[in-house]
């Protein structure tokens, strides 16, 4: 299946030479420059992913309650906060390279003690070490590739960072399949695949370029742009979050085998990203509000279905279908949003505060799904997505009647994109009056008595 994004057709329509102009270029300078890092990167993915749906599937065996479970996965997004928030100083005072193995190497370290403990506060610790390390991983990786493409290609190249990490979310799911659950053989394929991830790093010739601190817009100021855009960034957090914690604890709560966790969860998730070129086309040809609007009704429906199925098994696995189409765009509509009324200069910012409310929401998520399971049973995680994406609906109706949506002509192009670090959206090719460019240079061999000539920043 191809999938392309609204930002790989937004970088090319604007581009000069358009689709002729760009295609080829895109595919000799860009696509081998970043191959190596995107495969390396996509190994780290598909491990993270793996290690959360495998804790909470261990959590649900070993009988916690949801309320206890939701606590120990929310911790990966606490750290994951922090990561964003204070992993740049790591960067800065080692270096990619070197940072990136540290961070892998916790990674690694802290999946495997998941195996020699079942001790939920420390489970819960190492959650949150994993979530910083994974949010430095994914800084390190999206400034390289922020480096790796000028302003013609950043929107390509996002589009590729964010296929290949879907790609891998949801095949990263289907190792589970590969060993029992309950035994250690899962936690040391996690471990594998993050050590795995080094070599392409570790390998590499090109320097790379500095990361400064995150710029965010505060609180007050996201508020006057955007309320709505501030509030689905928000909803994603807390509807994603709990859908990818609390999942596995569902699926064996209506019935299912175990092995079906992995098709439950991917099916989500490669709906989501099939529907982003979709949504993103009607979101730029109709007043935005009205996709939001259908898409958190969709949402709702869905939500309110599966918290009816009760155990009909078969109803639940079409039903997430319809759910996952929609979940997985609501961060990129809410972004789209605020950036409506957002100046140009101030897009980047404005990404990176948002990020950090959906990074908050993604903390109370799973922790708020679980009272929802605690009292409803494990349909309850559906019941509480309902409740929030009706809110957000009801809200969406709401800015309607006291704003006057922006005229087709003055609304800025959807672009998908990931909820990951505030260096993502320096990709976004929205934002081309706000990039930082990169230049870079070959790093020669220690035997080498000259460096190597710098190379012309591809894309430039």
């Amino acid at each position: 299946m191809i999938v392309i994004s609204r930002s790989m057709w937004v970088a090319v329509r604007y581009a000069p030479g358009g689709w002729a102009g760009l295609g080829v270029s895109f595919v000799i300078k860009v696509v081998p420059a970043v191959a190596a890092l995107l495969v390396g990167f996509a190994a780290v993915a598909a491990g993270n992913a793996l290690l959360h749906s495998l804790l909470g599937l261990r959590l649900g065996l070993a009988g916690l309650t949801p309320l206890a479970t939701g606590a120990v996965l929310s911790s990966y997004f606490f750290g994951f906060i922090l990561g964003t928030l204070g992993g740049h100083r790591v960067v800065e005072r080692a270096g990619h390279i070197r940072s990136f193995a540290a961070f892998a190497a916790l990674c690694s370290v802290s999946a495997l003690l998941h195996a020699l403990t079942d001790e939920v506060l420390v489970w819960a610790l190492l959650r949150a070490l994993t979530g910083y390390s994974a949010a430095g991983m994914f800084m390190v990786t999206e400034s390289w590739l922020n480096a790796r493409a000028g302003n013609a290609m950043r929107g390509r190249v996002l589009s590729l960072y964010m296929v290949t990490v879907n790609f891998a979310v949801g095949g990263g799911q289907f190792f589970l399949k590969l060993a029992d659950p309950a035994g250690f053989e899962l936690f040391v394929l996690v471990s594998v695949l993050l050590t795995l991830s080094l070599v392409p790093i570790v390998l590499t010739r090109t320097a790379a370029p500095a990361i400064e601190g995150p710029t965010r817009v505060g609180f007050r100021r996201l508020v006057r742009i955007s309320p709505l855009g501030l509030a689905l960034c928000f909803g994603a957090g807390l509807v994603n979050s709990a859908f990818y914690s609390l999942a596995p604890v569902y699926v064996m709560g209506i019935g299912l085998a175990t092995e079906r966790i992995a098709d439950f969860v991917a099916l989500a998730v490669f709906s989501g990203l099939a529907l982003q070129w979709p949504i993103g086309w009607l979101s730029d040809r109709v007043e935005r509000r009205l996709v939001v609007l259908g898409t958190c009704l969709v949402m709702g429906f869905s939500g309110v279905a599966l918290w009816l199925v009760g155990a009909n098994q078969s109803a639940a696995m079409g039903l997430i279908v319809l759910y996952g189409s929609c979940a997985f765009t609501l961060y990129a509509q809410g972004l789209s949003q605020a950036n409506d009324h957002a100046e140009d200069s101030e897009l980047v910012a404005v990404s990176s505060g948002l990020l950090l409310f959906y990074g908050i929401g993604a903390v109370i998520g799973p922790l708020a799904a679980s009272g929802f399971m605690t009292a409803l049973g494990p349909n309850g995680l559906f019941a509480y997505i309902a409740a929030v994406t009706g809110a957000l609906a009801l809200f969406t109706l709401y800015r309607r009647g006291v704003r006057v949506g922006l005229p087709l002509a003055d609304q800025a192009p959807y672009v998908a994109t990931l909820s990951t670090t505030p260096l993502v959206g320096e990709l976004d090719p929205r934002a081309d009056g706000d990039q930082i460019e990169f230049t870079f240079e070959e790093q020669p061999p220690a035997s080498d008595l000259h460096p190597a000539p710098a190379p012309a920043q591809i894309g430039s």
